[in-house]
């Protein structure tokens, strides 16, 4: 509907009004690892006194976007949706 093309099939006008979401989900694990590792004694008085280490994972599991109902989900892992 907000695409419209000519009898040869190209594309003469795009409808680029906002439209509302049905519905969204989005399901994920998330993990993280953090390290301090303080420093030695004697280190110069201007220096950082401890030292961090941080390590993060995002892991996506399922992200899919309804427009209408009736209309297929769109699996944006796949690509749908731009």
């Amino acid at each position: 509907e907000r695409f419209q093309r000519d009898v040869n099939g190209r594309l003469i006008s795009i409808d680029y009004r906002p439209i509302n979401l049905n519905s969204s989900l989005t399901e994920g694990l998330t993990s993280g690892l953090n390290f301090s590792l303080p420093r030695p004694q004697g280190a110069a008085a201007n220096e950082a006194m401890v030292a961090r280490f941080s390590l993060n994972y995002n892991l996506q599991l399922r992200n899919t976007v309804a427009l209408l109902a009736g209309l297929p989900d769109l699996d944006r892992l796949k690509g749908d949706g731009g």
